[in-house]
């Protein structure tokens, strides 16, 4: 959607006030609308859903239901492991 020059000029001087009334907000805001993703949560993404397939077809070919239970695990925690490593790589970033 595009914006009007007016139009952007009132959402910049919301966002100066929403950062000058409440800074944590808006760091917790820009977090997560931040469209680049890194490479290192892009990497860790990658593994994660590597080791859930590969433990997946491990415990079809080897009827072993524990190895399905651990690719299951693995897939559940991958997104909070990728939104931690992505939170982190952040907060070194910032001034």
């Amino acid at each position: 959607m595009t914006l009007s020059e007016r139009e952007r000029r009132e959402l910049h001087s919301i966002e100066q006030a929403l950062i000058i009334s409440d800074p944590g907000l808006a760091t917790a805001l820009r977090l997560f609308t931040d469209d680049r993703c890194t490479p290192l949560a892009t990497i860790t993404a990658g593994v994660f859903v590597t080791v859930a397939v590969l433990l997946l077809a491990l415990g079809l070919l080897l009827h072993d239901s524990s190895l399905s239970l651990g690719s299951c695990l693995v897939a559940a925690a991958a997104p909070i492991v990728v939104l931690l490593v992505a939170a982190t790589r952040w907060d070194r970033t910032r001034p």
